[in-house]
């Protein structure tokens, strides 16, 4: 399908102008989002909203907007498996920023290793060598007080001769990131990727990486080439509360002749070592190439200037075979070949770490990670790890399956993820993005458990989620990965249901478990919301009193119930459904309760509004939101925070309908009394009625999103059918009446998309539009109308998803370019649009006026592009 998005081709095109595309032996999709190496444009910092990205501090309320905010630019690839901890290979070349996960991750650590790095020394035929570090020092953002760290990051050692910015060229197409290297005569190209294989727990649980190095002698004469890998023997943490202790280190060289294999694995063995460094190792390791020679450094000095290791690397291209020091603070190994004019190389390296343990809460709560599994730990029918069943020092291990198994992993990568990537069912752009967007999977703090190993912290609802069922392993990500937003909500990632049941199934099962679980281990119903700070699946947020008018967030319990069916459905999973369904009955119980006496719908709390605090009698204007004043009047009725309702909304009350249906079919599978189904079908019929008869403008030719208080002062929400979507998705019966949801979806279009940037290129849709007349919102609340004019790129993918599956079933061409249209116009200005500062750290929200202003770094609801690509073309993987 064509996009009409006109931002999207010409920029694509730009982008990829006067770029290889292909690095030799590594075919790079022209889907790929490809940077010069090193030239990072500084990311926005919108006078309209927090200055602490130029370095001011942040004020009480301004934590509210998680990353105050933080725009970072220059973000890449990121490695490692899923809860595996995971580093950035960035747009410099460097490793970092870094995220190994647990409580004091509570956003990434906006640092690289200066020791971590790929080095070449080129000598061709007789003439002097030329040494270079493959890396470009990182950006440095200078604010109104000097630089801003949060905002910037070093580059390599002193002594090395680092790459100049334009130098290379870096492209990224999760999972798999390439650099090629201009300086050299011989061609140098780097590929980068963890093995992530879609549906897969083994693979894409892995702490490592591949990188491998393809060389290519294009001169005429005989050349003589070094690669050499340094990796400093490094804390996962830094700059964080509790302080990670990371003593006793040491280094060890081996070599693995039946596979060929040869590396150095850097320890740490302290006694006082904190848990997430306990028995901790990092291995470079490498496979070389037939006639190959391979050397190594134990250890140098990772706190000098680097002129240790890189003298003897840059004189003969081989280490010294031993410890240049006794710091054993980092290692180095090397590979030498010589390539005759015309051959070409691969060489094969991998770093793989093992910090097995995960920590939370001041390290009160302990985890195992979700790999420990495949490489001996085991575990309790009620899953906690057995003491004594890991070894540890698994690192060397794990790199040397990894290396053995380099192309049967590769090709497991490749099974999958090539169609997707050349597909041409999918437009250019939304291929680059839905497939980048797969890193916060690995990236925004990914918990994912091997068994717990101890817990101090006491249960909020008398006991821990996780027990019921023997070999579930608990997944969480935090809703922003860059920001301060520490749930694991359902509100959020309800968005994202669908791209966790096609890839990674397990993840959302035992997640959904653990959540029912909670539902039942309380007195009366939890929001289900895990907080990964606090302690995942340990500690859960308040419960609502679950009474009409009186609950924040209502949307969570339908979207419970929706997303446990959604699994069983998609999966054809009954024992699952069997399993979930008395939690479901105590969420849909508590929906009930939600709805006033006499009535069919719920409602939510209400947030204090405008006229109840802000006016002015002077300056007849709104006053300034006051945090100490204000913060009392905050609601959050739904997912759409602090968008008002006054009684009723059409969201929540839809997806009420979509609950009443889910129970009404699960109550047929599983054999439930048919009184009990009829009696819910008269529900569902009375609450429909209700539905139509109170949101229905006919005037306006919407679904209004709340009653307001004066007749004819509408406003619609752009996601009004994020409930029917899911229910047709499902193969559910319709919730709306079908010809009003086609004439909104084909009415309301392009009033949603009439914002463009300065540039003129479109934006995406907002969130609200004020009815036709009407010339000022009808509700406000204390916050004024930021959420209603907000664009938030992960809604407008899941609406561009409704719009194509609604034109794929009524045979509308133009329902379906629509779709694709709005979901082009925020792809492009994440991947696309340089100045935004928004690849690998897409916001919740963008103002509908300026894309520069914007909230929460790094929003995970952005997954919801999966649900667009599955629209456009059914995605599936084969078993």
């Amino acid at each position: 399908m064509i996009s009409r998005c006109p931002l999207a081709a010409p920029l694509l095109l730009a982008a990829l102008a006067s770029t290889l595309l292909h690095a030799e032996s590594f075919e790079i999709p022209s889907t790929a989002l490809i940077r010069p190496l090193g030239i990072i444009d500084p990311g926005p910092c919108s006078a309209k909203l927090s200055q602490v990205c130029e370095g001011a501090t942040p004020t009480l309320f301004e934590t509210l907007n998680g990353g105050y905010p933080m725009s970072l630019a220059g973000l890449g690839i990121p490695l490692g498996g899923i809860g595996a901890g995971s580093f950035m290979v960035n747009q410099s070349g460097t490793f970092g920023p870094w995220n190994f996960g647990g409580g004091v991750d509570e956003r990434w650590e906006v640092r690289i290793l200066s020791q971590a790095a790929f080095h070449i020394r080129e000598q061709v035929g007789d003439r002097p060598p030329l040494v270079r570090t493959l890396a470009v020092p990182g950006p440095q953002i200078i604010g109104k007080d000097g630089p801003v760290v949060a905002r910037s990051w070093g580059g390599p050692l002193p002594a090395w001769h680092a790459l100049r910015p334009g130098d290379g060229s870096y492209a990224a197409l999760y999972p798999f990131g390439w650099i090629n290297y201009k300086p050299f005569q011989t061609a140098v190209s780097l590929r980068f990727f963890s093995p992530i294989v879609a549906r897969e727990d083994r693979r894409s649980s892995l702490p490592m990486a591949y990188f491998d190095m393809h060389i290519a002698n294009h001169a005429a004469n005989s050349t003589r080439i070094s690669v050499m890998f340094t990796m400093p023997n490094a804390s996962p943490h830094e700059s964080r509360t509790p302080v990670t202790v990371r003593s006793g280190l040491t280094a060890s060289a081996f070599s693995d002749d039946s596979h060929g294999i040869k590396g150095v694995t850097l320890s740490s063995d302290g006694i006082d070592n904190t848990p997430d460094a306990k028995a901790s190792e990092w291995t470079i390791a490498t496979r070389p190439p037939v006639g190959g020679n391979f050397s190594y450094a134990t250890s140098w000095n990772a706190h000098g200037d680097g002129s240790d290791i890189y003298l003897p690397f840059e004189s003969s291209g081989t280490l010294v075979n031993t410890a240049l020091d006794q710091s054993y603070s980092a290692g180095a190994i090397a590979v030498t070949v010589e390539l005759t004019p015309g051959q070409e190389v691969a060489i094969p390296f991998v770093l793989s770490w093992d910090f097995p343990q995960v920590a939370f809460a001041d390290n009160k709560l302990i985890y195992m990670r979700r790999y420990t599994d495949f490489y001996g730990a085991r575990e309790t029918a009620a899953n906690d790890y057995i003491e004594g069943s890991y070894p540890f020092h698994q690192s060397k291990a794990i790199a040397i399956d990894a290396l053995t198994e380099h192309d049967h992993n590769l090709a497991a990568v490749e099974s999958w993820w090539k169609p997707l990537a050349t597909d041409k069912a999918y437009s250019p752009i939304l291929r680059t993005a839905a497939l980048n967007q797969l890193y916060s999977i690995v990236f925004n703090d990914s918990f994912w458990e091997g068994g717990l190993v101890s817990n101090a912290l006491k249960p909020s609802l008398g006991r821990r989620a996780g027990i019921s069922v023997p070999g579930l392993h608990l997944f969480a990500t935090v809703d922003s990965g860059a920001g301060n937003n520490a749930g694991n909500s359902l509100d959020v990632n309800s968005y994202d249901y669908l791209s966790y049941n096609l890839f990674f199934p397990n993840l959302e099962r035992d997640r959904l478990i653990a959540f029912s679980e909670a539902l039942e281990n309380a007195p009366n119903y939890t929001d289900t919301a895990a907080d990964i700070k606090s302690g995942p699946f340990v500690i859960f947020k308040d419960l609502p009193a679950c009474a009409a008018g009186k609950d924040n967030f209502i949307d969570i319990p339908s979207k419970f119930i929706a997303r446990a069916y959604a699994y069983s459905y998609l999966n054809h999973d009954e024992v699952f459904l069997q399993r979930l369904y008395p939690a479901m009955l105590k969420a849909f119980h508590c929906l009930e309760n939600e709805v006033p006496e006499g009535k069919h719908l719920p409602v939510a709390a209400e947030m204090g509004r405008l006229e109840d605090s802000q006016s002015d009698a002077v300056n007849k204007r709104p006053r300034v939101f006051n945090f100490q004043r204000d913060f009392k009047l905050l609601k959050w009725p739904n997912t759409f925070d602090t968008i008002f309702t006054s009684g009723p909304d059409s969201y929540d009350s839809e997806l009420y309908l979509l609950s009443l249906e889910v129970m009404i079919e699960t109550g047929r599978r599983l054999g439930v009394n048919p009184s009990e189904i009829g009696a819910l079908n008269r529900r569902l019929t009375d609450a429909k009625a209700e539905f139509e008869n109170t949101f229905w403008d006919a005037k306006q030719g919407y679904y209004a999103y709340t009653v307001t208080p004066r007749a004819g002062q509408d406003s619609v929400l752009l996601d009004t059918f994020f409930a029917q979507h899911i229910a047709a998705r499902l193969q559910l019966p319709d919730l709306v009446n079908i010809q009003r949801y086609q004439h909104q979806l084909m009415g309301s279009y392009s009033a949603f998309m009439s914002w463009r940037d300065p540039e003129g290129h479109l934006i995406g849709a907002p969130n609200m539009l004020a009815g036709k007349g009407v010339k000022e919102w009808p509700l406000l609340g204390v916050l004024g109308a930021v959420q209603e004019e907000g664009v938030w790129p992960g809604v407008n993918y899941f609406v561009a998803s409704t719009y194509v599956a609604a034109g794929r079933r009524f045979g509308n061409e133009s329902l379906i370019n629509d779709g694709i249209e709005m979901a082009s116009a925020v792809s492009t200005q994440i991947w696309v649009n340089n100045k935004n500062g928004y690849v690998f750290n897409a916001p919740m929200s963008w103002d509908r006026s300026d894309t520069t202003w914007y909230i929460y770094p790094a929003y995970e609801r952005e997954l919801a592009i999966w649900d667009l690509m599955d629209s456009i073309k059914p995605v599936s993987f084969a078993h």
